[in-house]
């Protein structure tokens, strides 16, 4: 046996101990999980399998967890969401589900899922949530009068005399006794029953208002207000938020919802500790309570999270305006010994009735639209609209479409020809995904685009094309035919996890390809979102091995000069948007030409996209530029058609 196969055998039968249900991805294609999961689900799993999460959670539970999933592959932040997961036997049972992301490069996985059965946990704690709400009923009620005293049948038989307990709501957690007195008086018992009818236990009242109402009030804080803010926590969230809308409801107001989300919180954590992550919880809870109006209601619901509920909302602006002042509350300096914690906030809004009918429908609709400011950046205020639920369910079709034709191989590369505009000589490929349909017709990337904002699919999706490039670039040389320099593009989700290089030049050496025949495509995006330094990092490495690198799209972002000077880039293309009319536009042409004439000061290629007929082509040959690509000189065509065409590269077009 291996070394690598004994360190596999070990990692595998250390996850068969753990009893949870563990799930964890190593790399790009080494997957493990543990006998518990099959044991539970009754099978197999094939990661592979389209819409494999729909087999295993409850329809209600599946599209808000994987918009979940879907977000976390793309922020690399951990969550816990409570899930129903089918159980071979026992049919659906709630589970807590952990996603981790590793935060370190050198770590052995990438993510790892657990989930772990807390049904019967669950339905015991429903069971004391409706025994304490039938406990507040009584409390609130005249007992005195209402309810017949039962002490006298009942003490001798319960050995009531030894029995002694502080207040009320220690008697309620009591395991070996129901029945506390508390006080020297003798209290009142009433009989609790459950929903046969039967005595469960007894529950023992004052006779004394104001004694009632003290231990009432200790009660409500213990499972209402969040321990380290003050505010209300996830349960006394949840019961305003019911409330609230049912009186809307009665009156026919709205009621305005911000869900809330500390940016960066994890940083705060992972560089000044989490007692600094506490603090900046406990000043920011304090603001809160503080910076709006009696009637707006504050909650923390865990972690970062916060929610405010706004009743009787008057208009949308009402709204905004209390989000902009929540987010105020963290431009004042916060200071933990003796250092400014910074941070910003994202918020997500929702209104009644007029996106949602309920609370939870609510709380939906202002997590979608926190999801989708997320995605485009975290920071801001984002408005709950229904086109979001649009793009959601066209963001899962795209998903389930890139995991299906990865599944089924149905990806390959087709190769555009670059050539010389002063010669039309080839000068070398952009490899173009394509892939087939069930009727074997190529479809353009465009279908499946979502996947190459998502970490997971946009890997698979390159490690699948690059490995068919590389293969066709083996068989051109087997076949004796001089290679041509092939271009291949980069996502740049890809360079999240800082491995980008190594994991190309690893696979380029197995097939023997010499490093200079590749240059990597990345766009000015690559350059200015989260995970730039390593961007940055891998195309250093990459060009330092002789790989060179193409920056695309050039002028559609936020074009800097800088990077031009200070980044590793080999080549610019010019987007094609330049191009388009570029005979009629003379603002195109003076960028055409500043950019080229930049280029060649600095010794950068200059290739031109989207060149599609004659004129365009002088165009841009009279403002410089010598490489382009585009309709007019060939379309992206199969291997077998570039097969040919590298027979013919000594010839002129």
């Amino acid at each position: 046996m291996s070394s690598l196969e004994s360190k596999n055998l070990f990692f595998q039968n250390l996850l068969d101990q753990l009893p949870q249900l563990v799930w964890v991805k190593v790399n790009q294609n080494s997957y493990y999980y543990n006998q518990a999961i099959c044991n539970y689900i009754g099978q197999e799993i094939n990661f592979y399998e389209v819409n494999f999460w729909q087999e295993f959670l409850h329809p209600e539970d599946f599209e808000y967890f994987i918009v979940l999933w879907q977000h976390t592959l793309q922020s690399q932040q951990n969550f816990e969401k409570e899930c129903r997961i089918k159980h071979v036997k026992k049919g659906y049972r709630y589970c807590l589900i952990s996603v981790q992301h590793s935060s370190n490069h050198l770590n052995p996985f990438e993510w790892m899922i657990t989930a772990t059965d807390i049904h019967d946990y669950s339905l015991k704690q429903s069971e004391l949530n409706q025994t304490i709400e039938l406990q507040n009923q009584h409390l609130f009620q005249n007992l005195v009068q209402n309810i017949p005293p039962i002490k006298q049948t009942i003490t001798p038989r319960l050995k009531l005399q030894n029995l002694k307990s502080s207040c009320l709501n220690s008697a309620m957690y009591e395991q070996n006794a129901d029945i506390h007195l508390t006080h020297s008086r003798d209290p009142i018992f009433s009989p609790v029953l459950n929903k046969e009818g039967l005595i469960q236990n007894i529950l023992n009242i004052y006779p004394y208002p104001n004694e009632q109402k003290i231990i009432e009030k200790k009660f409500q804080q213990v499972i209402e207000l969040d321990e380290l803010t003050g505010l209300y926590n996830r349960h006394g969230f949840n019961k305003i938020l019911k409330r609230t809308i049912q009186k809307a409801r009665e009156l026919k107001q709205s009621v305005g919802f911000l869900l809330i989300d500390l940016d960066h919180f994890k940083h705060v954590n992972d560089t000044l500790g989490h007692i600094a992550g506490d603090y900046l919880l406990q000043i920011l809870g304090r603001r809160f309570n503080h910076c709006f109006q009696d009637d707006v209601i504050v909650s923390r619901l865990g972690g970062d999270e916060f929610a405010i509920i706004v009743p009787n909302l008057t208009d949308k602006n009402t709204l905004l305006n209390i989000a902009k002042t929540a987010r105020l509350q963290l431009n004042i300096p916060i200071c933990y010994s003796g250092q400014y914690i910074n941070g910003g906030m994202s918020i997500g809004c929702a209104i009644y009735p007029q996106d949602a009918q309920n609370s939870s429908n609510l709380l939906r609709c202002a997590d979608i639209a926190l999801n989708d400011l997320k995605i485009s950046g975290r920071g801001g205020i984002r408005v709950f609209k229904t086109a979001m639920f649009k793009a959601i369910e066209m963001t899962t079709k795209q998903l389930s479409l890139a995991r299906e034709i990865i599944h089924n191989n149905k990806i390959l590369p087709f190769y555009q020809p670059k050539v010389n505009l002063q010669t039309g000589q080839v000068i070398g490929f952009e490899a173009l995904l394509r892939w087939y349909d069930a009727e074997a017709k190529i479809q353009l990337p465009a279908h499946i685009f979502s996947a190459f904002q998502d970490y997971e699919l946009a890997t698979r999706i390159s490690a699948t094309m690059q490995l068919k490039i590389f293969k066709d670039m083996t068989q051109w040389l087997e076949m004796g035919m001089q290679l041509l320099p092939i271009s291949i593009n980069a996502a740049p989700v890809e360079f999240l996890r800082d491995n980008y290089a190594e994991t190309l030049l690893n696979r380029l050496a197995q097939f023997n390809i010499p490093f200079s025949m590749i240059e990597i495509e990345i766009t000015e995006q690559s350059l200015s979102e989260r995970g730039s330094d390593y961007v940055i990092r891998a195309l250093n490495m990459l060009k330092k091995s002789g790989i060179s690198i193409a920056l695309d799209d050039f002028g559609t972002g936020h074009s800097s000069l800088t990077r031009l000077r200070n980044y590793p880039v080999n080549c610019i293309k010019i987007d094609r948007k330049f191009i388009e009319n570029i005979e009629h536009d003379p603002s195109a042409i003076a960028i055409v030409k500043a950019i080229s004439q930049i280029g060649a000061s600095i010794s950068l290629d200059i290739l031109v996209e989207g060149i599609e007929d004659l004129a365009q082509l002088e165009a841009v040959k009279a403002c410089g530029c010598d490489l382009g690509q585009g309709f007019y000189f060939y379309r992206a065509m199969s291997v077998q058609d570039a097969t040919q065409l590298l027979k013919k590269t000594d010839e002129f077009l």
